[in-house]
Protein backbone atom coordinates (compact mmCIF):
# COMPACT_ATOMS: atom_id res chain seq x y z
CA UNK A 1 0.00 0.00 0.00
CA UNK A 2 1.80 3.36 -1.17
CA UNK A 3 -0.07 5.40 1.30
CA UNK A 4 0.27 3.36 4.44
CA UNK A 5 1.80 5.90 6.98
CA UNK A 6 2.57 3.35 9.62
CA UNK A 7 4.53 1.25 7.10
CA UNK A 8 6.74 4.35 5.91
CA UNK A 9 7.18 5.40 9.23
CA UNK A 10 8.00 1.63 10.47
CA UNK A 11 10.42 1.18 7.81
CA UNK A 12 12.29 4.53 8.68
CA UNK A 13 12.59 3.60 12.14
CA UNK A 14 14.52 0.44 11.47
CA UNK A 15 16.78 2.19 8.40
CA UNK A 16 17.26 4.56 11.20
CA UNK A 17 18.47 1.97 13.96
CA UNK A 18 20.30 0.10 10.85
CA UNK A 19 22.01 3.86 10.64
CA UNK A 20 22.97 3.25 14.02
CA UNK A 21 24.84 -0.06 13.64
CA UNK A 22 26.96 1.14 10.48
CA UNK A 23 30.28 2.40 9.63
CA UNK A 24 30.97 4.54 6.77
CA UNK A 25 29.00 5.68 4.06
CA UNK A 26 26.26 2.81 4.51
CA UNK A 27 26.20 5.59 7.83
CA UNK A 28 24.69 8.57 5.23
CA UNK A 29 22.85 5.30 3.06
CA UNK A 30 20.86 4.15 5.58
CA UNK A 31 19.97 7.91 7.13
CA UNK A 32 18.76 8.83 3.68
CA UNK A 33 16.83 6.16 3.59
CA UNK A 34 15.05 6.79 6.66
CA UNK A 35 14.09 10.74 5.74
CA UNK A 36 12.90 9.11 2.18
CA UNK A 37 10.67 7.06 4.23
CA UNK A 38 9.77 9.66 6.91
CA UNK A 39 9.30 12.16 3.87
CA UNK A 40 6.58 9.72 2.57
CA UNK A 41 4.96 9.60 5.83
CA UNK A 42 4.78 13.25 5.89
CA UNK A 43 3.48 13.76 2.37
CA UNK A 44 0.47 11.06 3.64
CA UNK A 45 -0.12 12.70 6.95
CA UNK A 46 1.15 16.25 7.65
CA UNK A 47 -0.47 16.66 10.82
CA UNK A 48 1.77 13.54 12.37
CA UNK A 49 4.63 15.37 15.02
CA UNK A 50 6.03 11.70 15.00
CA UNK A 51 6.74 11.61 11.28
CA UNK A 52 8.13 15.22 11.48
CA UNK A 53 10.35 14.97 14.35
CA UNK A 54 11.82 11.45 13.35
CA UNK A 55 12.63 12.77 10.40
CA UNK A 56 14.20 16.19 12.40
CA UNK A 57 16.52 13.40 14.17
CA UNK A 58 17.58 11.91 11.26
CA UNK A 59 18.81 15.39 9.72
CA UNK A 60 20.31 15.62 13.25
CA UNK A 61 22.43 12.96 12.67
CA UNK A 62 23.53 14.33 9.18
CA UNK A 63 24.59 17.28 11.16
CA UNK A 64 22.10 19.10 8.58
CA UNK A 65 20.83 21.31 11.85
CA UNK A 66 18.79 23.97 10.09
CA UNK A 67 16.42 20.82 8.63
CA UNK A 68 16.16 19.60 11.81
CA UNK A 69 15.37 22.37 13.82
CA UNK A 70 12.44 22.85 11.08
CA UNK A 71 11.10 19.65 11.55
CA UNK A 72 11.09 19.11 14.83
CA UNK A 73 9.20 22.90 15.12
CA UNK A 74 6.77 21.67 12.89
CA UNK A 75 6.26 18.79 15.44
CA UNK A 76 5.97 20.58 18.13
CA UNK A 77 3.25 22.75 16.63
CA UNK A 78 1.66 19.78 15.43
CA UNK A 79 1.85 18.31 19.30
CA UNK A 80 3.16 21.20 21.89
CA UNK A 81 3.29 17.90 23.94
CA UNK A 82 5.31 15.59 21.82
CA UNK A 83 8.56 15.43 24.64
CA UNK A 84 11.06 13.82 21.48
CA UNK A 85 10.41 17.12 19.24
CA UNK A 86 11.99 18.92 22.16
CA UNK A 87 14.40 16.80 22.51
CA UNK A 88 15.62 16.22 19.26
CA UNK A 89 15.41 20.00 18.58
CA UNK A 90 17.83 20.26 21.58
CA UNK A 91 20.09 18.50 19.78
CA UNK A 92 19.98 19.86 16.57
CA UNK A 93 20.59 24.03 18.57
CA UNK A 94 22.91 22.02 20.48
CA UNK A 95 24.68 20.99 17.35
CA UNK A 96 24.27 24.71 15.89
CA UNK A 97 25.92 25.74 18.89
CA UNK A 98 22.23 27.36 19.99
CA UNK A 99 23.17 26.70 23.61
CA UNK A 100 20.52 28.77 25.14
CA UNK A 101 17.38 27.66 22.62
CA UNK A 102 18.97 23.81 23.26
CA UNK A 103 18.37 24.79 27.14
CA UNK A 104 15.14 25.99 26.66
CA UNK A 105 13.90 23.29 24.58
CA UNK A 106 14.87 20.63 27.71
CA UNK A 107 13.30 23.01 30.03
CA UNK A 108 9.86 22.76 27.80
CA UNK A 109 10.61 18.76 27.97
CA UNK A 110 11.22 19.05 31.90
CA UNK A 111 7.35 20.92 32.07
CA UNK A 112 5.70 18.64 30.56
CA UNK A 113 7.72 15.68 32.32
CA UNK A 114 9.86 16.48 35.02
CA UNK A 115 11.18 12.42 35.21
CA UNK A 116 13.03 12.90 32.11
CA UNK A 117 16.42 12.13 33.08
CA UNK A 118 17.29 13.19 28.68
CA UNK A 119 16.40 16.42 29.16
CA UNK A 120 18.08 16.91 32.31
CA UNK A 121 21.62 15.44 31.46
CA UNK A 122 21.24 17.14 28.20
CA UNK A 123 20.09 20.64 29.30
CA UNK A 124 23.14 19.40 31.90
CA UNK A 125 25.55 19.28 28.92
CA UNK A 126 24.34 22.26 27.25
CA UNK A 127 25.00 24.49 30.47
CA UNK A 128 28.71 23.09 30.79
CA UNK A 129 29.20 24.05 27.05
CA UNK A 130 28.78 27.94 28.60
CA UNK A 131 32.13 27.04 30.18
CA UNK A 132 31.82 29.35 33.28
CA UNK A 133 31.11 27.95 37.29
CA UNK A 134 27.66 29.24 37.41
CA UNK A 135 26.93 27.13 34.14
CA UNK A 136 29.22 24.53 35.81
CA UNK A 137 27.01 24.15 38.96
CA UNK A 138 23.70 24.41 36.77
CA UNK A 139 25.09 21.34 35.04
CA UNK A 140 26.20 19.53 38.01
CA UNK A 141 22.85 19.93 39.58
CA UNK A 142 20.99 18.55 36.46
CA UNK A 143 23.65 15.85 35.81
CA UNK A 144 22.72 14.89 39.72
CA UNK A 145 19.38 15.10 38.91
CA UNK A 146 19.32 12.64 35.83
CA UNK A 147 21.06 10.32 37.72
CA UNK A 148 18.62 10.18 40.60
CA UNK A 149 15.74 9.66 38.26
CA UNK A 150 17.72 6.93 36.63
CA UNK A 151 20.95 5.77 38.15
CA UNK A 152 22.34 3.70 35.70
CA UNK A 153 22.47 6.47 33.42
CA UNK A 154 26.30 5.86 32.15
CA UNK A 155 26.50 9.92 30.17
CA UNK A 156 25.17 11.48 33.06
CA UNK A 157 28.44 10.67 35.35
CA UNK A 158 30.73 10.89 32.88
CA UNK A 159 29.58 14.48 31.68
CA UNK A 160 29.33 15.23 35.96
CA UNK A 161 33.25 14.18 36.00
CA UNK A 162 34.20 16.69 33.25
CA UNK A 163 31.77 19.70 35.34
CA UNK A 164 33.38 18.61 38.47
CA UNK A 165 37.17 18.57 37.04
CA UNK A 166 36.44 22.52 35.47
CA UNK A 167 35.48 23.32 38.77
CA UNK A 168 38.71 21.66 40.47
CA UNK A 169 36.93 19.30 42.56
CA UNK A 170 38.89 16.35 41.79
CA UNK A 171 37.67 14.12 44.67
CA UNK A 172 34.06 14.23 43.19
CA UNK A 173 35.27 14.05 39.26
CA UNK A 174 37.69 10.77 40.52
CA UNK A 175 34.14 9.33 42.21
CA UNK A 176 32.26 10.03 38.98
CA UNK A 177 34.73 8.39 36.48
CA UNK A 178 34.91 5.71 39.24
CA UNK A 179 30.83 4.81 38.82
CA UNK A 180 31.17 5.43 35.04
CA UNK A 181 33.76 2.88 34.55
CA UNK A 182 31.98 0.23 37.10
CA UNK A 183 28.90 0.59 34.56
CA UNK A 184 30.64 0.54 31.81
CA UNK A 185 32.03 -3.18 32.97
CA UNK A 186 28.22 -4.62 33.53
Amino acid sequence: DPNDFEAFLARGNAYYKISTQSVGKNIDKFLNKAIADYSRAVEINPQNAVAYANRGFAYREKAEFDKAVDDCSKAVVIDPNYIPAYLYRGWAYSGKGEYDKAIADYSKALSIDPQNAAAYANRGLNYSFKESDIAMDQAIEDYSKAIAIDPQYFSAYVWRANAYSFKGETEEAAADNEKSASLRRN
